[in-house]
């Protein structure tokens, strides 16, 4: 995962009276894909993510079958900014090294980021050993560097963390990420918080793993 500079680009946040395609005909690919780093939330429904992702492949000359574009509307949730991160990937896996389009029934990809902390979760919850937990604050500093935001990391990292999780400890886990995601929010060090969470859920599933055998 490498963060591109992008300088000099002109970037249309919110034009009044004017659809989104045509607010962001200066927009490159590799800008929409960073536009996260900005904060910038989009609310738009499906339609309207199909609209850029249109406007991006044709800017790129990339074809994107309208089956295609849809299911990554449909599988990003809505979220422009994983839609695009999303497109990305299916057309750097599957490109036609002849200069072909993508296909209609092309996969839709999860993008490096969320492959990243999926494994990073599944690596806390194997071992909770002061050892895993410095390896787990490396792979944070790696999404950060990579310009991955820390709220999106650590709730990302939540909804990982939860789903094979016992539901007595779900909540827990939660609450945990709400409060770092606050802390996080007033505009601290991204890391330390980071790094916290998932010392605080390491011992939580400690604890209950030695509930459990007891």
């Amino acid at each position: 995962m490498g963060c591109r500079e992008v300088a000099n680009v002109p970037v249309y946040v919110s034009v009044p009276n004017m659809s989104l395609p045509h607010a962001l005909q200066h927009v490159s690919l590799t800008t929409f894909i960073y536009l996260f780093t900005t904060y910038i939330t989009l609310s738009i429904n499906g339609t309207q993510v199909c609209s850029v992702l249109q406007h991006v492949s044709r800017k790129e000359q990339v074809t994107l079958p309208d089956e295609l574009c849809v299911n990554i509307a449909r599988d990003s949730s809505r979220n422009l900014r994983r839609a695009v991160l999303m497109f990305e990937s299916c057309y750097v896996q599957n490109r036609d090294p002849n200069g072909g389009g993508l296909k209609p029934d092309t996969p839709v990809m999860q993008t490096d980021w969320e492959v990243y902390i999926k494994q990073l979760a599944a690596d806390v919850t194997r071992n909770q050993s002061p050892q895993h937990l410095l390896s787990a604050r490396e792979k944070l500093y790696e999404l950060l560097i990579n310009c991955i935001p820390a709220d999106v990391i650590i709730k990302t990292l939540a909804l990982e963390l939860i789903k094979n999780l016992d539901d007595s400890l779900k909540h827990e886990v939660i609450e945990s990420a709400a409060f770092y995601e606050h802390r996080i929010a007033m505009g601290s060090k991204d890391i330390f918080h980071l790094e916290a969470f998932l010392a605080q859920y390491m011992a939580i599933y400690k604890r209950y793993l030695n509930e459990l055998f007891a």
